[in-house]
């Protein structure tokens, strides 16, 4: 028989805050090959986000995602 230990729902928001920052990381060490859709990678930030934490950690990483997009990877840069 399994057992399963419970996780602690504010290790979903933990993750959820964490992801895109991850994101913006391999986004920029990687530029050359995410330079025509840098959006990719926060995409899957957010579906991690989502399928670790649930709904409200994935809406979170979806937030604070485009936020960080819209920063650091469109133009005019570092501007919201």
């Amino acid at each position: 028989m399994e057992i399963r230990k419970e996780r602690s729902p504010a290790l979903g928001y933990i993750v959820a805050l964490l992801a895109p920052a991850v994101a913006v990381g391999v986004t920029q060490l990687t530029w050359p090959l995410f330079a025509e859709a840098p959006v990719s990678v926060f995409l899957l930030a957010v579906a991690f986000s989502a399928w670790y934490g649930g709904l409200y950690p994935g809406l979170i990483s979806l937030l604070i995602s485009i936020l960080m997009a819209a920063f650091f990877f469109f133009a005019p840069y570092f501007s919201l």
